[in-house]
């Protein structure tokens, strides 16, 4: 839905609309897609947090930027500057999912008390 306001206009408001639709955007499908792509991995993770937090930053930083190519090839990108900036709250976003999904990670990983 925040993207369809953007569509109509909102993306060129004065004001963070755009840098929060990124950041929620990113955060939105990076969880959604790390529990579905990494759902078989995840008791290798369990004992490689770090490494399991970098992949999930990486999924949401390479789904940014092919958004940032979306924008580009539609003619909606304003500038350079606004291409960073989209990236660093895309960047926001994947990480606020990356450790979201690590809670979860931990959660389904704990071992059961009977």
């Amino acid at each position: 839905m925040l993207n369809a306001g953007g569509w109509i206009g909102l993306f060129y408001q004065p004001g963070p609309y755009d840098e929060i639709t990124h950041a929620f955007t990113t955060f939105s499908i990076t969880l959604a897609l790390s529990f579905l792509v990494y759902q078989s991995m995840l008791t290798v993770f369990r004992s490689h947090r770090l490494l399991y937090i970098l992949t999930i930053i990486s999924f949401g930083i390479a789904i940014g930027a092919l958004w940032e190519v979306f924008e580009w090839a539609t003619k909606t990108i304003n500038d350079l500057d606004d291409t960073i900036v989209d990236l660093i709250m895309d960047t926001i976003g994947a990480t606020a999912a990356s450790l979201l999904s690590l809670r979860a990670l931990e959660e389904e990983t704990r071992p059961q008390r009977n």
